[in-house]
């Protein structure tokens, strides 16, 4: 079967950094998905993805039941190159099923960086970081990637431009007191490095905060004529920039 062909015929993929080339090791949740979920067996061809942008296709050889590994020998890799570097920076709702969600959609939509931050007017300070990358790991496979996002701790956003110092990207602000450019008016012009969407609070950034971050580079804009929850607000902004 051409190769060309032979990608398009991918219906699950699996995750695993356990690679000792040309044998790849699916464990636990991963080895148990396979062999009890999918029934996968000895002599079964899968495809699996590092996270890192690489895509391998091989052959199960041989599944520890009890241990809960599946050894794969790798046949074929190819490697793919990202189109563009999407980072979503947003402070966390206070409902945390809000973040999972926009998680789940973010990955999807090829975010490729995470930064949490703590504004001055954030009800949520705290970011249960294992789960979010286990929402991701889910979110790549089901979408078929191959880059899994880097996730970064929760910090002050302050700090973080402080940090940061040049920046490419924009800041979502409802206030009337800075001016704003229309999102939908903006492209990214240098996809080499990070285009960072920054959102804030359900309280919104305060004028301080986006004056701050002016000094690193960032663009105020407006996302719509209506006013968005920060999880409608971030996944509007990257589904533009994604489209």
């Amino acid at each position: 079967m051409p190769l060309t062909q032979f990608y398009l015929t991918i219906m699950e993929l699996f995750y695993t950094t356990d690679i000792d080339f040309p044998y790849l090791y699916l464990q636990h949740e991963e080895a148990i998905h396979c062999i009890k979920s999918l029934r996968k067996n000895i002599g079964d061809y899968i495809h699996i993805t590092d996270g890192l942008g690489n895509h391998y296709y091989g052959i199960i050889t041989q599944i520890e039941r009890k241990k809960d590994i599946v050894t794969v020998h790798a046949q074929k890799q190819q490697n793919f190159n990202k189109s563009q570097n999407l980072g979503l920076c947003i402070a966390p709702t206070k409902n945390i099923d809000r973040m999972e969600w926009l998680i789940e959609k973010a990955v999807e939509l090829g975010v490729s960086q995470i930064q949490w931050i703590i504004t001055e007017r954030s009800q949520r300070k705290t970011i249960p970081l294992e789960r979010m990358q286990r929402i991701a790991i889910s979110a790549m496979k089901q979408s078929l990637q191959y880059f899994l996002p880097n996730f970064y701790p929760i910090i002050n956003f302050s700090s973080w431009l402080e940090q940061q110092k040049i920046l490419q990207g924009v800041i979502g602000y409802c206030g009337e007191d800075i001016d704003k450019k229309p999102l939908n008016t903006l492209q990214i012009t240098n996809k080499q490095n990070t285009y960072w969407i920054c959102i804030g609070p359900e309280g919104d950034f305060t004028q301080n905060e986006v004056k701050q971050s002016l000094n690193t580079g960032l663009i105020p804009v407006s996302i719509g004529t209506h006013r968005l929850r920060t999880e409608t607000a971030a996944l509007t902004a990257i589904s533009y920039f994604y489209l």
